[in-house]
């Protein structure tokens, strides 16, 4: 028997390998990377090896390079089989090793047995041809092998005949066409050759690979139409810049499948790394049976117009915003309105103070709001400001209630393009200035007063005056620290160049502010905002600095939690986001996997297969599953439990998982409250824990499960940020094992983080405690050193209502039955398969493609309805509508929801009523038989 080595580190592919060529009688042995064929080789030869190149440890090309070298080895012939190394390049440099054949992944199975069977033959011929020791062992080996190369030459002539008569037909037409193409093109090419721009013919696919580009490429991107069509670029896609590309593949997707031309602006990168804007029009080319074949466009830079519109538009959004955003009055005056100038606008702080709308200011003359308006020096102001100067004075204004109040006015003249030139006045409430001594004097009380900290000090810095709050924020009296230099605050988290950028900035005489890490008077840290501004005197020299500060210690750890649990907010929506789709793809993969294996014979290399792609659905399903959990998307069956009676159930499942070198104690809490929670995701969340403790004991240790029943106070919520005052049940679970430090606690729950080794573990584990804790309203906390173990803690709210008794589900047989199923469901593949499902089971089957329709159909014949399977996402309407208004027709109807995931609709208002039932997809046929055949059993809703 022919003896085969097959290396391959993807256990699915060495396993389909092994399972074919084992099917055509040889004798296979398995590798997974090129050290461990190394030595099943040389322990027994194989006639043939047949390896993967991408793989860990030693790859292919290393392999074959010692397989070669190997005296016992090199004459075995060596194939490659890989699915990533697939240029032509690669296949020069695998055969340059010394490898008889290169193939690229997948093969027929017909076509990959027949190559393994020649190259064996030939092999097993030559070491025959090697051995003949005599005339006449050599003739009868020749003669056998000239006999077998006829054969070939002849079913390869015949092959050659066929194949050169369709060629021949083939040419004929071709021929045709191409003068046909060859007079379109002349007069393509002289109509482009005059139009400015990039005109381009390419694929209508990206990379969008150039077939045709006129020579104004050269001008526009640096590069020339060879490098478009046979130089480094792949396509159009290539200097597309990566955040325009989607919404490029967008419209020109759409342009081809509407058969419409498509117009977009989008950059792109030329040849010597500037960024351009261009615009591009174009549309696609169909044959007569609509396919596409090419997309003609052409492309003109716009990048000037782009820079001017973008440096307009900036322009004139800050103009806007420093108009109508202003504290400051705003008004703009025209200047040809003869002697008194009127307001064309006003910004809102002028309305406001004023007590007038934009409507009543704008047309209103100027005098109406000016008490003491004259009319000598206005002109006098006119004319400074009309020669361009700035015109400063101070006035009264009066308001719509007939009110006074003092303002500054700065006055200048502006002008607009196109328009006559107008005054803009910039106008300030000076009341409170003209009572500075008495708002000083509430400044000083403020200062006393404020909750900020207030420090000023001398132009070398020794502290001349503090507030209260800095004495109380600090722990320093006020006579401690006067006279002294601010630096006794620190905390030597900031190295000098930090203190010394900021002296530079105040020794310039500008404002420094930024976040500084202090120590207080006994020694603990806190965190704070500082403003530090130099005082001047009024001949602008620097005489003091003041500086205003703020503890955001507790303000910091608030926002990173908040940063933390959006971070994680936002992956669970993503994963639930993915899990609802990827589960209507398993749905489809497990129901008509399951059709597939009862027409296959249980014994045959089918049903072998089926079943394995039924493992991956089912592997793929599990893991949705924890997505989910995490996400705090999926429907929970919550019943009142308790916590001690569902672990101590629990407790021999335990052990069997942690193996018999880890040592488990269970402490019962006693008086424990009951708590409201799925019983199995409690469980889920324990077996996870355990699990993680497992690992990280590698050597043994000990396992602790404890219960108790707490409760967290205001005071002690403060002091810790993450915990929410109330009572509640306690979990713990403690592990002597390695521990984490805090980089890695910070990740801890993400979903597919994991410290461990590739292969050991998926990374959801613990992502989906954190989602089935959360989901039930609950608190995690974990605390762990390094080498010194890892104890989590779970908080689950409380009940005051005895429990449940927590039993197994009874399983039924799987039976069908003849009654009438109505079928709602939105998405057409999943709609079949499950009326395929039901009526081979027996049952009738109505379906609707939506809400609206299932109501619709239910209403026309629901006498003999006797279940609605509703999905729970539906367009038009969804689940939970359509079944009250299926309920008002027939109250007792039985309805079972179903859905791929919780997703907004099930987590946020989505919940089961009595009488109704629910099943997540993906669901295996005989989980819906049993489902339905278990509703249709019981008693009608009422």
């Amino acid at each position: 028997m022919t003896r085969l080595l097959v290396v391959d580190d993807e256990d699915q592919n060495r396993c389909l390998l092994q399972t074919l060529l084992t099917a055509y009688g040889y004798e296979v042995t398995a590798a997974t990377d090129g050290g461990e064929a190394i030595d099943l080789a040389r322990a027994n030869p194989p006639d043939l090896i047949i390896t993967d190149i991408l793989m860990p440890g030693m790859d292919g090309f290393t392999l074959c390079r010692e397989w070669k070298k190997d005296e016992q080895l090199q004459q075995i012939p060596f194939v490659f089989y890989t699915a990533t190394y697939t240029d032509p390049k690669d296949e020069d440099f695998a055969l340059s090793l010394g490898a008889e054949r290169f193939l690229v992944k997948p093969q027929e199975p017909d076509v990959l047995v027949a190559i393994v069977k020649e190259i064996t033959d030939d092999h097993r011929a030559n070491r025959l041809g090697a051995a003949a020791n005599t005339l006449e062992e050599e003739a009868v080996y020749f003669k056998k092998y000239n006999a077998r190369l006829i054969r070939k030459l002849e079913d390869k002539l015949v092959q050659l005949e066929t194949t050169n008569r369709a060629l021949c037909e083939e040419s004929a037409r071709r021929q045709e066409t191409e003068m046909e193409l060859r007079k379109s093109e002349e007069r393509f090419r002289t109509l482009v050759s005059n139009i400015p721009g990039i005109v381009f013919r390419c694929h209508v696919q990206p990379p969008w690979r150039v077939e045709f580009v006129t020579d104004a490429a050269l001008q526009l991107s640096g590069y020339s139409a060879e490098d478009f069509m046979q130089g480094e670029l792949q396509g159009l896609a290539d200097i597309i810049l990566p955040e325009d590309f989607a919404e490029v593949a967008r419209a020109v997707s759409e342009g081809v499948a509407s058969h419409q031309p498509h117009a977009m602006e989008f950059r792109i990168r030329t040849a010597k790394g500037d960024v351009r804007w261009v615009a591009e029009q174009g549309r696609a080319v169909f044959d007569k049976d609509g396919n596409a074949l090419w997309l003609d466009g052409v492309i003109w830079d716009v990048t000037l117009r782009r820079e001017a519109q973008d440096k307009l538009r900036r322009s004139e959004e800050r103009f806007k915003a420093l108009f109508e955003q202003s504290g400051d009055y705003m008004l703009v005056l025209d200047t040809d309105s003869g002697d008194v100038p009127v307001i064309v606008d006003a910004n809102e702080a002028a309305c406001h103070i004023h007590g007038y709308t934009r409507g009543e200011l704008v047309g209103m003359p100027i005098s109406k709001i000016e008490c003491d308006f004259d009319l000598h020096a206005n002109e006098v102001r006119n004319r400074q400001v009309m020669a361009g100067e700035v015109s400063h004075f101070e006035t009264t204004h009066r308001r719509k209630d007939g009110t006074t109040f003092p303002v500054e006015v700065t006055a200048k003249l502006v002008r607009l393009s196109g328009r006559p030139p107008v005054i803009f006045s910039v106008e300030r409430d000076i009341t409170e200035w003209r009572l500075s001594a008495a708002e000083r004097e509430r400044l000083i009380s403020a200062i006393e007063q404020a909750a900020e900290m207030v420090v000023i000090a001398d132009t070398e810095g020794t502290i001349q005056y503090v507030n209260p709050a800095f004495e109380q924020i600090t722990g320093y009296s006020r006579e401690e620290v006067i006279g002294q230099n601010p630096r006794i605050l620190q905390s030597g988290k900031h190295d000098s160049e930090f203190y010394q950028q900021m002296w530079d900035r105040l020794t310039a005489g500008q404002t420094w502010a930024g976040h500084l890490v202090n120590r207080k008077k006994d020694g603990t840290l806190y965190e704070e905002e500082a403003t530090i501004s130099p005082v001047r005197d009024a001949s602008g020299g620097i005489v003091n600095y003041v500086a205003v500060k703020r503890d955001v210690t507790r303000e910091v750890e608030l926002e990173t939690q908040l940063r933390q649990a959006q971070k994680m907010e936002a992956i669970g929506h993503l994963a639930g986001g993915v899990a609802h789709d990827f589960n209507n793809v398993l749905q489809a993969m497990l129901g008509h996997t399951e059709f597939a294996m009862e027409e296959a014979a249980p014994d045959s290399t089918l049903y072998d297969d089926l079943t394995q792609v039924k493992k991956g659905a089912e592997h793929a399903a599990s893991l949705t599953r924890q997505l989910l959990a995490f996400s705090r998307q999926q429907v929970l069956q919550p019943r009142d439990v308790d916590l001690n009676e569902l672990l101590g159930g629990l407790l021999k499942m335990v052990r069997r998982l942690i193996g018999e070198d880890i040592q488990l104690e269970f402490v019962r809490g006693a008086g424990l409250a009951t708590v409201h929670a799925d019983p199995g995701q409690l469980e889920q969340v324990v077996l996870n824990l355990c699990v993680n403790a497992r690992d990280a004991m590698p050597r043994g240790g000990k396992l602790t499960i404890e219960t108790g029943q707490v409760t967290l106070t205001e005071s002690y919520c403060e002091a810790h940020l993450w915990a929410k005052p109330g009572p509640w049940a306690l979990l713990t679970v403690s592990d002597a094992g390695t521990g984490m430090d805090a980089e890695t606690q910070q990740r801890l729950f993400e979903p597919f983080f994991t410290t461990k080794e590739a292969g050991k573990g998926t990374g959801l584990g613990l992502a989906t405690v954190y989602g089935i804790v959360k989901q039930h309203g609950g608190l995690i906390h974990v605390y762990s050193e390094v080498g010194s173990g890892t104890v989590f803690k779970v908080y689950l709210p409380t009940v005051e209502r005895p429990a449940h008794e927590v039993g197994q589900l009874e399983k039924r047989p799987v039976i069908g039955g003849s009654e009438t199923i109505l079928v709602a469901e939105d998405n057409r593949e999943i709609r079949a398969l499950a009326a395929r499902i039901l009526e081979k089971a027996g049952y009738t089957v109505l379906l609707a493609a939506d809400g609206k329709e299932a109501v619709e159909v239910f209403r026309n014949r629901a006498r003999e309805i006797s279940l609605v399977l509703l999905d729970v996402i539906m367009p038009k309407e969804g689940g939970r509508s359509s079944c009250n208004e299926i309920k008002e027709v027939k109250p007792d109807i039985h309805v079972l929801f179903s859905s791929g995931y919780g997703g907004s609709d099930v987590y946020d208002r989505f919940s089961l009523n009595h009488g109704e039932h629910f099943i997540q997809k993906p669901y295996e046929p005989k989980r819906l038989l049993q489902k339905v055949r278990e509703i249709l059993d019981s008693p009608p809703s009422h």
